[in-house]
Parts: C-alpha cells; sequence; structure tokens
C-alpha cells in the first residue's frame, strides 16, 4: 500500500488551510507550533492571516460544502455562487494584507539592561545594547537601518550590489560589508569601525557643509549637528565596544557622565544631589547593571554617602 505524504505548509496561509483541515492530526500541529518558533514574524503573519480567514467565514454561505450537482437547484446554485466570490474576494484581501505587512520595515526594540542579538535576512546581524530601538527594510538594491535611539554592533554581510546604510542620529554610515559600532545620543552620532572600511556623513541639512569621512578599523568618531566631525584618541575604541561584553570602562570621566552611562543598564538609577559631585573623575571598569559596584568604589574613593527612596539612588558627599 501506498501511503501519500502530505506536504509540510511553508506560509501563514498554508498552516491557516491545513488547521481548518477535516484531516488534521497531532503532528501537523505539533509541525506547526515548530514552525511558529523558527522566526519571530511567523506567529504574526499566521495571526493576520486567521483574522482574515475568521472573516471569510462569517460571510454568508463561506464554509459550507458544495452538493453534488445533480441536487443543486437555482436558488442554491445561486448561494454557492456567492459563497464562491466571497471566498475569492476574501483570500485576495488577505494575500493583499500579507504583502503589505511584508513590506514594513521590520523593529526591533530592547529594555533598560536588556541586549539582543538579530539575524538579519540578508546574513548580517545586529547586536542591540539597552534602551535601543531600529528598524530595517531590506530593498532590492539598498539594505536600510534606521538606529532611532541606543547603541547596535552591526555585522555586515558583503554584497557590493547592495550597500548597506545605516541613518542614525545626525549621521549617515554607508557601507558594503564590515564589523562597526554605532550609538545614538540624541541628534549626536559616534561611530567605531572595528573592521572593514565605513564612510561617515552627516545628514541633511549639514551634509553639504562637511565632506564624507572615511573611519577605518580602530577610528572612532563623533559627529554632531552642524559641526565638524571629530576623530577621537585610538584606545576609545576598545572602550566603546566593551558593552559587547557586559563590561563599561572609564579613564578619569567625570562622575556626571559615569552616572548617565550606568543609569542607561539599570532601573536603579543615582541621582547626584550636590553639583559639585558631578565634577569629580572615576576610573574602572563595571559590570552593566551592577550599580553595588559603583556605589562602593565611589564611597571608597571620595567617601560619597547614599540614600534610596524606591528605584532613585541620591548620591552626596
Amino acid at each position: 500500500m501506498v501511503v501519500e505524504l502530505k506536504p509540510v505548509p511553508r506560509t501563514a496561509e498554508e498552516w491557516c488551510a491545513r488547521l481548518c483541515a477535516d484531516d488534521v492530526t497531532a503532528t501537523d500541529r505539533s509541525a506547526f507550533e515548530a514552525w511558529l518558533q523558527c522566526a519571530p514574524e511567523n506567529r504574526a503573519e499566521y495571526e493576520l492571516c486567521a483574522l482574515v480567514m475568521g472573516v471569510s467565514r462569517a460571510l454568508p454561505g463561506a464554509g459550507v460544502r458544495a452538493p453534488v450537482a445533480a441536487e443543486i437547484v437555482p436558488h442554491a446554485r445561486r448561494r454557492f455562487q456567492w459563497a464562491m466570490v466571497a471566498g475569492v474576494a476574501a483570500i485576495g484581501l488577505l494575500a493583499g494584507l500579507l504583502a503589505w505587512w511584508r513590506a514594513l520595515p521590520a523593529s526591533y526594540v530592547t529594555h533598560v539592561g536588556e541586549q539582543e542579538v538579530v539575524a538579519l535576512a540578508d546574513g548580517s546581524t545586529v547586536e542591540l545594547n539597552t534602551a535601543s530601538m531600529m528598524t530595517v527594510d531590506l530593498e532590492k538594491n539598498e539594505r536600510h537601518v534606521t538606529l532611532r535611539r541606543g547603541e547596535a554592533f552591526f555585522s555586515v554581510a558583503p554584497d557590493p550590489r547592495r550597500p548597506f546604510i545605516v541613518n542614525a542620529g545626525s549621521g549617515i554610515v554607508r557601507v558594503v560589508g564590515t564589523k562597526f559600532s554605532v550609538r545614538v545620543d540624541g541628534d549626536n552620532t559616534s561611530v567605531t569601525v572595528v573592521e572593514g572600511h565605513v564612510k561617515l556623513t552627516q545628514s541633511l541639512p549639514a551634509r553639504s557643509a562637511f565632506p564624507t569621512t572615511d573611519l577605518l578599523p580602530g577610528d572612532t568618531a563623533r559627529m554632531m549637528p552642524r559641526q565638524p566631525l571629530v576623530k577621537l584618541a585610538p584606545q576609545e575604541a576598545m572602550r566603546m565596544t566593551s558593552w559587547r561584553e557586559k563590561k563599561i570602562d572609564f579613564e578619569n570621566d567625570p562622575l556626571s557622565q559615569v552616572i548617565e552611562e550606568v543609569n542607561r543598564y539599570s532601573e536603579d538609577q543615582f541621582v547626584i544631589v550636590d553639583p559639585k559631585v558631578g565634577d569629580l573623575a572615576l576610573s574602572g571598569v563595571f559590570r552593566t547593571g551592577d550599580t553595588e559596584s559603583v556605589l562602593f568604589a565611589l564611597r571608597e574613593t571620595y567617601g560619597l554617602k547614599a540614600h534610596r527612596d524606591g528605584k532613585q539612588i541620591y548620591l552626596e558627599r
């Protein structure tokens, strides 16, 4: 006896059809659960598909089996024809909605203290740092990423026919295939190159006033609106990417900047009560989110006191 094996569905539409079939099995449902876990967009596409299929089932005559030809009277034939038209219209609507859904740029968000590695469809990977947000639009001729806030490390898969472009704050980063980090602080943009070659340009309206700058491995540059690009010391590259190892590195940095950086990784927030305390300098390497180690260093170095009020940690002499 030859057993005909059913092909495994690959799309949301195919899964909707399989799960609505009379002969759906427990094996089908297990395979469906595995398919949902394969990619984050699978669940969203299936839910949209199921929503439209649910609407189509509510239409007159939808889901009713057609009787044999000899039993169809004119009135029943008209009802069946309307059901077929409604079903075709629903399928067309579903296809249009799914095409629109897939054309939207994908968005990725991390919360305070969270880091995430995102695998893109072109083979590139993005490591999102704490409290970051980006959108990705992989077009046919160009690959576009907008880093709306926070920080990200890009490992770009080479593709000379499709440049990889990152819009971030006041800067536009253009590469073909390389590894680099981008950070956005308001309108300010910092770029650190680890591997390859990066072209950094200011976004409009300042683009015409300042030329494109080429950055090579080990280069770190900071860009502010309507101001020329500033290259930082070579050792800044290591410090700017230490977050990938869940570390933050300070070297005689003003305490006001130290606290601002530490607060990015924890829901417990330091607050400087005395403005003069913000001018003190601090050096050290700390684990991201480890507020107790930072507090210990401040006590030992400057004898600062701290008192808590909920999630606020107030620092004073």
